[in-house]
């Protein structure tokens, strides 16, 4: 079986934003991993269209893991093996979503409340794949009290890694991530743990890598429109690598999603604005561009007002508190 080195800081698994653009870009950054967003089991083992495509990826993304969700044990079974064929580098299954579209059908992070039959499903792939399967949960359904029991079963069933978010399911994304309830799941299990939750900066990420001792850690919110996140500190943000990485990003995405590609990028295009003050007339100007081009002008403007500006890495985004980290 491969073997994947999941330490280091990577972007997380999120719903609507870690596509092939993005995890591009923040792999040539530093990411370590490249998660793709998760996608449903039964949709795979349909043969869905818009689901295999969420599945692409570049060479130069390695290592990929490709991350799925699911209730029934034989499909998810059946859809691992399916995907194996596309040689991603490992298998992850989601025991973190709360979403309810996702949890009211007994996926994601509704599995928790299940421990026995997360390592019923672990095993049962393990047996069946010959690339590395992990899993990512948070520490629990609406508590915390068998977080080590179901590391533990992850762990004795195979799993070669698995990542922690530190907040339960009901938490949502209110509140703080509880990295205490990580560092005792890093201290019962042997395999590699990855910790995420509420981290801000790549100091940040390195802080909680020697006080919890994880092996790795993975950034979400903080990592929209902030890709530089993944490197040094060292080396700010200028004003015109800014523009750069907006303009390329831009066109990743028409590349990939087609023409669909300027209606989804926006989403990105507001957090690649937080790096400066804008007014609300430039916001909506650069929201509610209809045009590659119109979108890309009102943003060099922007940034042709601060062309001489260095940025810090930024703070977590709170514009879209719900988005999903997978």
């Amino acid at each position: 079986m491969p073997v994947v080195d999941y330490s280091g800081i990577s972007l997380a698994p999120m719903a609507g934003y870690s596509d092939m653009p993005f995890r591009r870009i923040c792999r040539r950054f530093g990411s370590a991993l490249s998660y793709t967003e998760f996608v449903s089991t039964d949709a795979v083992v349909r043969e869905n269209v818009r689901t295999l495509q969420m599945l692409r990826f570049a060479e130069d993304e390695r290592p990929v893991i490709f991350q799925i969700f699911g209730y029934d044990i034989d499909t998810i079974v059946e859809a691992a093996l399916r995907l194996e064929v596309l040689r991603p580098d490992g298998i992850d299954l989601n025991l973190g979503c709360s979403v309810p579209k996702v949890a009211h059908k007994g996926s994601g992070a509704a599995l928790l409340q299940n421990p026995e039959k997360i390592g019923v499903i672990i095993e049962a792939m393990v047996k069946r794949l010959r690339v590395p399967v992990s899993a990512k949960m948070r520490i629990g359904w609406s508590d915390t009290d068998q977080a080590v029991d179901i590391a533990r079963r992850i762990e004795d069933a195979g799993a070669s890694m698995l990542a922690v978010h530190g907040r339960t399911a009901d938490q949502r994304y209110t509140g703080r991530a509880d990295w205490s309830v990580i560092g005792a799941m890093r201290e019962a299990v042997k395999i590699p743990l990855l910790g995420n939750g509420d981290i801000e900066s790549r100091a940040d990420a390195e802080e909680k890598m020697r006080r919890y001792g994880v092996d790795g850690v993975l950034i979400g919110r903080a990592a929209h429109g902030n890709p530089w996140i993944f490197r040094s500190a060292a080396n700010p943000v200028t004003a015109q690598e800014l523009s750069s990485v907006f303009a390329e990003h831009l066109q990743a995405m028409l590349d990939f999603h087609g023409e669909q590609g300027l209606f989804r990028f926006r989403k990105h295009a507001a957090q690649y604005g937080r790096h400066f003050a804008m007014t609300d007339a430039q916001r909506s100007q650069l929201l509610s561009a209809a045009t590659t081009e119109e979108m890309t002008h009102v943003f060099a403007q922007v940034v042709n007002d601060r062309r001489d500006s260095v940025f810090p890495s930024l703070k977590r985004s709170v514009a879209n508190p719900e988005c999903c980290v997978l």
